[in-house]
């Protein structure tokens, strides 16, 4: 099925905005396949032209973000990491914190329930750190109505 959904509208780029004044997280780390590969890049803020608004399967609006394979070259040019072999899960976003994980040495990874405004995924670094794969939900647009 084709994807129909619109980037970087002006709701997509306010619930980006919102999201990234209420989350606790002062860095990005950002996965993605590429012709085969794993790639990974540190960024400081999430791109409005990956992000787009949608329903999640329980009908209710999210935001997401998608990376393009035209999106993903330029980040591997704008100083992307080769890590190995592309992730091939059936929950890349899941395995690539697993990555996350046992690449930074950080201990056993478990699925983490902490709300992103408290406290990134990580910390590394001595930040705390958001972990996003290239097809990742954000956030729920109910939760941004709470906290902002």
């Amino acid at each position: 099925m084709r994807n129909t959904a619109h980037y970087n509208t002006p709701e997509a780029r306010e619930a980006l905005a919102r999201y990234e004044r209420v989350t606790a997280a002062t860095l990005y780390c950002v996965g993605y396949n590429f012709e085969g590969k794993l790639y990974v890049n540190f960024l400081r803020e999430l791109r409005p032209e990956w992000c787009y608004v949608a329903s999640n399967s329980k009908g209710e609006l999210v935001l997401k973000m998608y990376i393009n394979k035209l999106q993903a070259a330029a980040l591997r040019n704008k100083g992307g990491v080769e890590q190995g072999k592309a992730l091939n899960d059936s929950n890349n976003g899941d395995a690539f914190e697993r990555w996350f994980f046992e690449h930074y040495k950080l201990g056993d990874w478990n699925r983490n329930s902490v709300p992103f405004y408290e406290r990134g995924d990580a910390e590394l670094f001595g930040e705390q750190v958001q972990i996003k794969f290239m097809n990742a939900t954000i956030c729920k647009l109910s939760t941004l109505n709470r906290k902002g």
